[in-house]
């Protein structure tokens, strides 16, 4: 018996940066680290950021330890996970991002990642505060254990087009820093999409916010050009970017077994019909013996024997 052939979709896979590609700060770190700690950022900031970057795997416990070696270990927990937490409520997702992403995450032909630089647990901590592990497929940090390396070291790109299971070909990067984001990508043969989310919108509520613009553009249309090294960033509104509709495509094969059953169908509707009407079908219409409401037509039955 020959096995069924089934359409085949190739899938696309778009990764996207996180930090001011999807998501946006309203106040600057110092202003949250101040309010945690109770001291300016700039009297340890040398020692904080020295801490991320020579350290690529070092999460937010190592790092204010780090800052602040006289501090205990219960404390130095407890701080890191405040700064976490406070960096994250801060933090806004640009107007449309939400629409957008869930759109494209109905949609089977789109595999997708999420790609940030950061320490694992801070940058995981936006991850859980705006519940964006329902919208990726995978999410890599670079301070992960399993990663350890930062944009643009391509290796980074390499780690995420094998969790994703997909070729060169067929990824996409989408992020708003040229020199980290997308020419990486585009050497290993991604396309990429260098973007600017329109900051007028960040002013706008949500509720004025309502329509697509006339200047929408198609995902498909971007896609397309992504090869293409850009000139200057794309400035866009997450709404205004338009996902397909899921087409259902059918092959040959489907289409005929769709048409056969619908004959076979047919015909075994009109064989009932016949039987029905030969057999069964009789006049019971008795004026002075109308059909109980109740029994229905059990009270005709008892009374013809």
């Amino acid at each position: 018996m020959k096995g069924k052939k089934k359409a085949e979709t190739i899938k696309k896979g778009i990764v996207f940066d996180m930090d001011y590609t999807l998501i946006y700060p309203t106040v600057k770190f110092d202003k949250v680290f101040d309010k945690v700690f109770n001291i300016p950022f700039s009297t340890v900031s040398d020692q904080w950021l020295g801490t991320i970057y020579s350290q690529p795997l070092a999460k937010g416990y190592d790092i204010v330890k780090s800052t602040f070696p006289e501090m205990s270990s219960s404390e130095a927990q407890e701080k890191a996970d405040a700064i976490g937490l406070e960096w994250a409520k801060v933090h806004n997702i640009y107007p449309g991002c939400v629409e957008f992403l869930s759109a494209l995450k109905s949609n089977p032909q789109y595999k997708l990642g999420l790609l940030t630089n950061g320490p694992s647990d801070l940058q995981r901590a936006i991850v859980e505060y705006f519940d964006m592990s329902k919208y990726f497929d995978v999410i890599i940090v670079s301070g992960d254990e399993d990663v350890g390396v930062r944009k643009p070291n391509p290796e980074v790109f390499r780690i995420m087009a094998q969790k994703m299971g997909l070729p060169a070909e067929s990824l996409f990067m989408v992020g708003d820093v040229m020199e980290k984001e997308i020419l990486p990508a585009v050497e290993l043969g991604w396309g990429g999409i260098w973007i600017t989310p329109n900051t007028e919108q960040i002013v706008k509520s949500s509720n004025e916010h309502k329509s697509k613009s006339s200047d929408s553009i198609k995902l498909q249309d971007l896609l397309k050009s992504s090869h293409s090294i850009q000139d200057k960033p794309l400035s866009i509104s997450w709404s205004d970017i338009e996902v397909e509709s899921e087409l259902i495509v059918r092959t040959p094969d489907q289409s005929n077994s769709i048409i056969k059953y619908v004959i076979l169908g047919a015909t075994a509707l009109i064989g009932l019909y016949i039987i029905y009407n030969k057999f069964f079908s009789h006049d019971y219409s008795v004026e002075e013996n109308p059909i109980d409401p109740l029994l229905g037509d059990t009270a005709l039955i008892s009374e013809e024997l």
